[in-house]
């Protein structure tokens, strides 16, 4: 089995097709089919059908993928350790990190994580920006953005997406709610309590609803307006909200009480660092490393 072989995989399905994933890739159909028989052979499983005139995967196909691209990261984090212990550094040059953030409800990286980055790279000049998760791939895609900083691996083979670590969200609630007095939260908790739509609907939806489901939670997420008051209308009236953990929200907020959810509900989520894998010897890739190898609270709302 080869690193090629899963990423035609991959493409395949991401894709929808063969002529589309050799597209992607820059190869011939034929290299395509002829790489994914190989690894057939081997695994002794089918992976490509006949459907009509055309050639679609199997159901084989497609539960391999979540593990072909658990695979991938996996080398792709050997990529970031062997770049770090080579000693090479890449440490001049300009940059720019998209991190996803809200300013309603807070950052991944907090500001003594911003401020710890551009310092370690002094030399270089380092401009942050803070949008939605969405947005963060989207200036990374297009070329807005050199490094991202966001919630959920992003499934993009141009892409290098490694996961930091796994953030367990806080729930905001106003300190009438019955909750705030609670030592210690579970997200068996949060049953019957109108909870607001995340903000973000690439992956923080979908996520959120998916793991409260896990938990036997059925709940339909209440949409806010992005306004201040808006947010804090619902939160005097009993709503939760999902939120970082970042000091100055209790200034903006009246009344607001940051909840952290117990670790042993298993209520969490991946932080990702992505750059193109275009730029693997660039600046892009060195912090990236950075931010792999520090401690994860200077850098994070934890």
């Amino acid at each position: 089995m080869t690193i090629v072989q899963l990423e035609y995989l991959i493409a395949i399905i991401q894709e929808g097709g063969i002529k589309a994933a050799a597209a992607t890739r820059f190869v011939t159909r034929q290299a395509v089919i002829n790489s994914i028989r190989d690894l057939e052979e081997e695994l002794d499983v089918k992976l490509l059908k006949k459907d009509g005139r055309t050639v679609v995967p199997t159901e084989a196909a497609r539960q391999l993928y979540p593990l072909a691209i658990e695979a991938l990261a996996s080398v792709d984090k050997v990529g970031f350790f062997a770049k770090r212990l080579s000693g090479e550094q890449g440490v001049n040059g300009t940059i720019t990190i998209a991190v996803k953030s809200s300013l309603l409800r807070g950052s991944l990286l907090s500001c003594s994580g911003a401020k710890a980055i551009k310092n370690a790279f002094e030399c270089a000049t380092i401009d942050i920006s803070y949008c939605t998760n969405s947005d963060c791939i989207y200036a990374l895609k297009n070329g807005a953005a050199d490094l991202a900083i966001v919630l959920g691996r992003v499934d993009d083979l141009s892409l290098n997406s490694v996961k930091v670590f796994d953030l367990c969200p806080y729930i905001g609630v106003s300190k009438s709610n019955p909750l705030a007095n609670k030592a210690s939260m579970s997200v068996l908790d949060l049953a019957g309590v109108p909870i607001a739509a995340p903000e973000d609907m690439s992956y923080c939806f979908g996520a959120y609803g998916e793991k409260l489901r896990e938990h036997g939670i059925q709940t339909e997420f209440t949409s806010l307006q992005p306004t201040l008051q808006a947010h804090q209308n619902f939160l005097d009236k009993g709503g939760a909200i999902f939120m970082s953990n970042a000091p100055r929200l209790l200034n903006e907020y009246n009344d607001l009480v940051m909840l952290s959810i117990s670790p042993a509900t298993s209520f969490s989520f991946p932080v990702h660092v992505v750059h193109r894998k275009s730029e693997q010897e660039s600046l892009a890739y060195t912090i990236s490393s950075y931010v792999m190898d520090s401690k994860k609270s200077d850098l994070f709302y934890t």
